[in-house]
């Protein structure tokens, strides 16, 4: 379920509706506990298991198709402003 919301917020985000994508963030945040932003990049076929339940991801990650997200996981931006792929 949270991915469906994920990528509502990506595609307001996208479509330059910020103010709603936000607003799609902070509930994704109050539901699930988790911080999954809108410039995020999640590939198809990528799903979170239960509920994103602490899910933190930098604003910066590209994740790539087919992924397995579980509960209580970060994936951030590397030291020196990089980020992950």
């Amino acid at each position: 379920m949270i991915i469906k919301i994920y990528r509502l917020e990506n595609w307001l985000y996208n479509h330059h509706l910020k103010v709603f994508a936000l607003i799609i963030k902070m509930i994704i945040r109050v539901m699930f506990s988790a911080v999954i932003p809108p410039s995020v990049s999640i590939g198809e076929g990528t799903f979170i298991t239960y509920h994103g339940l602490g899910v933190v991801i930098h604003k910066n990650v590209v994740i790539g198709k087919n992924c397995c997200i579980r509960q209580h996981v970060t994936i951030a931006g590397g030291r020196g402003g990089g980020f992950l792929q």
